[in-house]
């Protein structure tokens, strides 16, 4: 899911929206403290079987949302797959180009970059799918009513 927000935000919002997932950036993946350098408000009161069941309806909604991407954009989807599965040490923080020598900023320009093109590619190959796909479903239900 983050790194969907991070290629395609209004894409990765409105699938968020219909799996009816809470739009925070902890949500997304990136932590509360890592981007705005601030700790996120704990709730004391909270017992641990209500943080439990709030927390396992947060994991339903991003499950839902990965199956949504998955069925509309299932290029997408393997691309991003064979990404994770190449194994990212830092996650996310992989292409945070600012720390690092400038050698290893370079790499993570030119990887960014890289896996940038391909979602890029698949994204232009499942809509360029889901358009065909439209158009045949549109067709076949026109002829039935005739």
């Amino acid at each position: 899911v983050a790194f969907a927000r991070l290629f395609f935000p209004a894409e990765a919002k409105v699938a968020m929206q219909i799996a009816q997932a809470d739009i925070t950036p902890e949500v997304g993946g990136f932590s509360a403290a890592s981007t705005s350098g601030k700790l996120r408000e704990v709730d004391l009161n909270e017992t641990p079987v209500t943080k439990n069941k709030r927390l396992r309806s947060r994991v339903d909604a991003l499950v839902k949302t990965v199956e949504l991407g998955r069925r509309y954009f299932p290029n997408c989807s393997q691309v991003l797959d064979k990404f994770l599965e190449d194994g990212l040490p830092d996650g996310l923080d992989a292409f945070q180009q600012q720390s690092g020598t400038p050698d290893e900023q370079q790499v993570k320009k030119m990887r960014f970059c890289e896996v940038k093109e391909d979602v890029r590619k698949a994204y232009s190959k499942d809509t360029a799918d889901n358009s065909m796909f439209s158009a045949l479903s549109s067709n076949s239900s026109s002829s039935a009513m005739k």
